[in-house]
């Protein structure tokens, strides 16, 4: 059975289905079938199969021989390839962005409802190309997110163009934030920077902050333009009291990762099947139970000028009235590099408002 995150993107995402078959045909798609808690992929017809095996999603179920672990496998390439046009990322920073993005989606892939998680890995070395990287994730399927530049500096033309160069250095950190229902403030963990992989540094946290045995692979691939094609990951969790060795087991999937990680990914890649469908294929001992949750990924981000309306009026009527005179009339939004225009009729709505108070 499939588990579907009942939001409205999912409504619009299945109504984007006509048209984007293969063969160039409509997609007809039962709403109210597919809206369902649990649907069943034999239930799909070959269509709506092939449409949903190209969408960015990320699906989590019980694995394994007895139930040992719980897994998730995640594709968000659509994601990632529309950061890497909104703020024009070189290879290797697409790279970045795309494995902190698949990293922030695995840590949450485990939360429920709007929580979210926000993903930072910094470098405090100042031979770095870059300050880092910061993700934001919800676990109905939201990602944005941006690159942190050091003071002064905008602009990324100078960077290496190989999306395997490395942009960040130790030492580091990596700052995890779960923003949870009923929780005040967020719950922060910290862990050192171990290489820059994202990888690695995923693989840290696990071990460190959650304490969970834990098998992490992320992945991106370029084609010769510098032109993101792909974005992955995989994440095993050991879980405790299953009857199971769960160290042996873990240990051999390891293994296996090692010898079929990068044919896992050739076939995510080539979106002709479901991830779970995928992951049998390649790795059999870690086929995925019947439960099968599954979330739909899109690049989105909430911000609006009136979001930052809050922001301008702190700055006061008199700053507001040089802005409209200088034509300073554009907000870029840091998280998804939209530009927002604050019109005549703003700048004067919030100067009445603040001579009003």
């Amino acid at each position: 059975m499939l588990r579907v995150r009942n939001t409205p993107r999912f409504y619009r995402a299945l109504r984007e289905c006509a048209g984007k078959a293969a063969d160039g045909k409509a997609v007809e798609v039962d709403l109210r079938k597919l809206s369902r808690g649990n649907v069943r992929a034999a239930d799909l017809t070959p269509r709506q199969y092939a449409y949903l095996a190209k969408r960015d999603q990320v699906v989590r179920a019980a694995a394994g021989e007895g139930g040992w672990a719980r897994v998730a496998v995640l594709q968000n390439s659509n994601t990632c390839a529309t950061a890497q046009r909104r703020f024009g990322l070189a290879p290797p920073l697409a790279a970045l962005w795309a494995k902190a993005a698949t990293a922030s989606s695995l840590i949450n892939v485990f939360l429920k409802g709007e929580e979210r998680i926000v993903f930072s890995v910094v470098s405090d070395d100042p031979r770095s190309s870059v300050s880092g990287v910061e993700l934001e994730t919800t676990r109905t399927g939201q990602v944005r997110g941006r690159v942190l530049m050091e003071e002064g500096e905008s602009s990324t033309a100078d960077l290496p163009s190989s999306p395997g160069a490395s942009l960040l250095s130790a030492p580091g950190r990596v700052v995890v934030q779960k923003i949870l229902y009923e929780q005040a403030t967020p719950i922060q963990s910290f862990t050192p920077m171990v290489d820059a992989s994202i990888t690695a540094e995923l693989q840290e946290y696990f071990s460190q902050s959650e304490q969970i045995p834990s098998l992490v692979e992320l992945h991106t691939a370029f084609d010769e333009t510098g032109t993101l094609t792909f974005s992955g990951g995989v994440l095993v969790q050991a879980l405790p009291q299953s009857g199971v060795d769960t160290e042996h087991a873990l240990a051999r999937v390891r293994d296996s990762f090692r010898n079929n990680s990068g044919e896992l990914f050739e076939k995510l890649q080539l979106g002709t099947l479901l991830p779970q469908d995928a992951l049998q294929e390649v790795l059999p001992e870690l086929r995925m139970g019947n439960a099968i949750d599954r979330t739909l990924l899109d690049f989105f981000c909430p911000c609006s000028l009136e979001n930052f309306r809050a922001r301008l009026l702190s700055l006061g009527k008199d700053t507001l009235e040089q802005m409209q005179a200088r034509n300073m009339r554009h907000i870029t939004c840091a998280m998804c590099n939209e530009k927002h225009e604050i019109t005549d009729e703003a700048f004067h709505g919030m100067c009445t408002e603040l001579d009003s108070r």
